[in-house]
Parts: structure tokens; sequence; C-alpha cells
């Protein structure tokens, strides 16, 4: 939950995951390129809020 978002390196085209914002402290919405980034990617909203 501590990372920054990153959208991966596979491309443009993306994947609606979510990520803890640490400034924010909230769950958002982006898009992952499909492969790549970190492990502050969820599924969905309710899982990142679960974990975060």
């Amino acid at each position: 939950c501590g990372k920054p978002m990153d959208r991966g390196r596979c491309g443009p085209f993306g994947i609606r995951r979510y990520y803890f914002d640490l400034e924010r402290q909230a769950c958002r919405r982006f898009r992952y390129s499909g492969c790549g980034g970190n492990a502050n990617r969820f599924m969905t909203k309710k899982a990142c809020e679960e974990i975060c």
C-alpha cells in the first residue's frame, strides 16, 4: 500500500485496477497495462480498502 501507483510496462491499453493513494488516504482507480508494476495494485476497490 505504500508504493506509488505503477501502470506497468506493456503498453497503453489497460485493465481497471485500484491502488492506495497515500496522500489522499484512499483507494483510487487506474489503468494497469497487464505486466510489471508493483504490489500496490488490487482487483477491486473493496480489496484495496480491506488491505490498506
